[in-house]
């Protein structure tokens, strides 16, 4: 069984509807991926994707990787959905009681690709720590001699909500389950207080409008930019989501009050759970805490439709523990080729980026003692 490259979208394509069904999240799927892609390519990037099929066509395995070539790091080979879109749960997809043969075949392509003018570093960003055909792909290089560099991420946060309604409120912190029955008492005899679904394409590009506007108003107050600020990263939600909504696979919850959005949360919804990838709240209503009652008014939704959980992905957000998520660990794996090019210049990127921190904390003493904020605020909601 072997692998073959796949480096245009048009044969990738192809395998379209086999790749829906083999991806177990939203984040995984040909929708999502292949508009991460028609944003991101660059001149620098090419499409390097990693077919497994059996005798008779039959897609088995896939691995949805790119290579980008890049001064201080050479060539770099990276999972799609990369950099700032944070696609969690990123995986080398697999039928199931396929895994050995798939990681086997995926792992002679790489060391095959690996030499003279291939790939020097291969980096799986945002991977779960106990990913079976991915840990068995790692285990295989570093067999072969590839050297591993595993960094610690923030964690994927999640709410179980097997049960019924009150002990998924029993394994929140005790000043959020009261906080939760006092906000649902209040929306529920409230006139003036209404929860929104995008159902119809015009209801969600209407809503996506204001999920963006309150995204960037908030974030434009507290003085940073928020996501939508980029181009390519509001070309590429904009159309991921469009797509998984034309699955029923994304929607967009909306909080009104008198009429007037005043919160706002796009979610994915998986077989068994829903993924809340991005949110926005008005600014200018501090004290009404709308973004903890579209919280509360999501898991109860999502509770009685009888979904498992609720996925609040990466991020450690203090809110998220007092909702009674789990953290899962979170890593970033980067495998270096047994080349002296590539260990040279991982080695030397490496200490640029030690001085570089270095620097920034001697500038400002309080930097010694609290890591940088992150640059890119993707998933935060404040109370």
């Amino acid at each position: 069984m072997n692998a073959e490259i796949v480096c245009r979208t048009v044969e990738l394509a192809e395998y379209t509807e086999q790749w829906r069904r083999l991806a177990q999240t939203p984040l995984q799927s040909p929708e999502w991926l292949l508009n991460w892609w028609d944003a991101y390519s660059s001149p620098v990037a090419t499409l390097n994707t990693l077919t497994v099929c059996s005798p008779s066509g039959q897609l088995l395995g896939l691995a949805p990787l790119y290579f980008r070539d890049s001064w201080g790091m050479g060539r770099t080979l990276r999972f799609l959905g990369s950099g700032e879109a944070c696609s969690d749960f990123q995986s080398i997809l697999c039928v199931p009681g396929y895994e050995t043969p798939v990681a086997a075949a995926i792992s002679q392509a790489l060391i095959d690709s690996s030499g003279d003018g291939g790939w020097g570093i291969c980096e799986f960003e945002g991977v779960g720590t106990h990913d079976p055909v991915l840990g068995q792909v790692v285990k295989n290089l570093q067999t072969a001699g590839y050297s591993l560099d595993t960094k610690q991420l923030e964690s994927t946060w999640r709410v179980d909500l097997q049960g019924d309604w009150d002990q998924v409120v029993g394994r929140m912190c005790k000043s959020m389950r009261r906080q939760t029955r006092s906000l649902l008492k209040q929306f529920d005899g409230s006139e003036a207080l209404k929860l929104t679904w995008s159902d119809s394409p015009t209801e969600f590009a209407q809503a996506f409008e204001t999920l963006q506007d309150l995204h960037q108003q908030r974030w434009e107050q507290a003085g940073k930019e928020g996501c939508f600020a980029s181009s390519r990263f509001s070309k590429f939600t904009k159309a991921a989501c469009q797509a998984l909504h034309a699955k029923r696979q994304c929607s967009i919850a909306t909080l009104v009050a008198d009429q007037t959005p005043v919160a706002s949360s796009l979610l994915l919804h998986g077989a068994q759970g829903n993924y809340v990838y991005q949110t926005g709240r008005d600014p200018n209503f501090p004290t009404q805490r709308y973004g903890t009652m579209l919280n509360a008014l999501l898991l109860r939704e999502m509770q009685h439709r009888q979904f498992q959980f609720v996925d609040f992905l990466r991020g450690n957000e203090v809110y998220k523990d007092r909702l009674g998520a789990v953290p899962s660990e979170c890593v970033r794996i980067r495998v270096v080729a047994p080349r002296i090019l590539p260990r040279l210049r991982y080695g030397a990127w490496m200490l640029g980026s030690r001085l570089r921190r270095n620097a920034l904390a001697l500038s400002d003493p309080a930097n010694l003692d609290t890591p940088p904020a992150p640059s890119f605020p993707k998933r935060e909601q404040a109370e």
